[in-house]
């Protein structure tokens, strides 16, 4: 008997992020950065980021607020344009 899954789960989490401690919305908006980052930056606005995760604008800052105390992301303002965040 052969059992094939086609699923393409695509997900893997490496050991140092699982272990870092981020609370599940940190976490989340973590993952949507690192998704949306091409060529190591990530362009969208709060607003955006909130409404595709299921989150408050409010808690959405607070979650990039933490990223960037912890490291993981630093950010560049542009004028008129959504925010460039960088993955650490």
């Amino acid at each position: 008997m052969n059992v094939s899954d086609a699923r393409d789960l695509g997900a893997f989490i490496p050991k140092d992020l699982d272990d870092m401690g981020l609370d599940p919305y940190e976490f989340r908006i973590y993952c949507r950065l690192c998704r949306r980052a091409g060529a190591g930056v990530a362009r969208e606005s709060v607003e955006s980021m909130a409404e595709a995760c299921k989150m408050s604008v409010r808690k959405v800052q607070g979650c990039l607020k933490a990223l960037i105390e912890k490291e993981l992301v630093t950010f560049e303002l542009v004028t008129g344009r959504p925010t460039n965040y960088y993955l650490a």
